[in-house]
């Protein structure tokens, strides 16, 4: 059985909800919480009832605390949202939209959407896009989904992110494209990721993107020009 620290929620009634979540129940003791108004009471690492329902992967927990009420945005930083979009079931995605949840939450700065491609989960990228996620926003390095999505590997979620209106010439702000990290991936042409990242190269030159890609020298002498994204 885990311990939850006492720290961590150091309010007792939020802390014993948390602990009988972490046992894999707690219908009572969040009932208790909501009672309290202490549903978005937050710990001293900015972790709520929610937030560790939802890393718990605690599916049921996770509908219940919605269902008392709490705020699915909160913390802001840490958006129940954005955490699940990693790798939690998607069921907990799903409540959380229906509840209310922005489908732009955020960890840091790594969007839901964002977070979604890194782990090539197209049933939530879909599930936020319908919801009306920003399909291009970037992390602070200026890494887009779709970019993050191609430099994971995750082509066949490339092509998906491609079809719903991402950029084809999204660029971090080191100048590195898509198209770069497409030409520098040494895969075998004939094996199924090879032929998935032969058929995205396609769909980029027929999008426009220059090929060969430039290097990010370039890109970023054309986009100090104003000549990126070439038109």
């Amino acid at each position: 059985m885990t311990q939850v620290p006492d720290a961590a929620f150091p309010d007792p009634v939020v802390h014993q909800a948390a602990q009988a979540i972490v046992d894999g129940g707690g219908a009572n003791e969040i009932a208790r919480a909501a009672a309290a108004g202490k549903l978005d009471f937050a710990g001293p690492q900015n972790d709520t009832l929610l937030t560790l329902s939802v890393q718990g992967n605690k599916v049921e927990a996770v509908r219940e605390i919605l269902r008392r009420g709490a705020n699915p945005n909160v913390p802001a930083e840490r958006a129940p949202i954005a955490i699940a979009a990693s790798g939690a079931d998607f069921r907990i995605v799903q409540y959380l939209l229906e509840a209310g949840a922005s489908p732009n939450g955020i960890v840091g700065s790594q969007s839901a959407i964002w977070r979604a491609a890194s782990g090539g989960r197209r049933d939530v990228a879909e599930m936020l896009l319908d919801a009306g996620a920003s399909i291009d926003a970037a992390d602070a390095n200026g890494d887009t989904p779709l970019s993050n999505a191609v430099q994971s590997g995750e082509f066949e979620l490339a092509h998906y992110l491609l079809s719903r209106g991402a950029s084809p010439f999204a660029s971090d702000k080191s100048g590195v494209t898509i198209g770069f990290w497409l030409g520098f991936v040494r895969l075998d042409p004939t094996s199924e990721k090879g032929r998935a990242r032969d058929r995205l190269i396609q769909v980029l030159k027929d999008r426009g993107h220059p090929w060969p890609p430039p290097g990010p020298d370039e890109v970023l002498a054309m986009k100090a020009a104003g000549q990126w994204p070439p038109r």
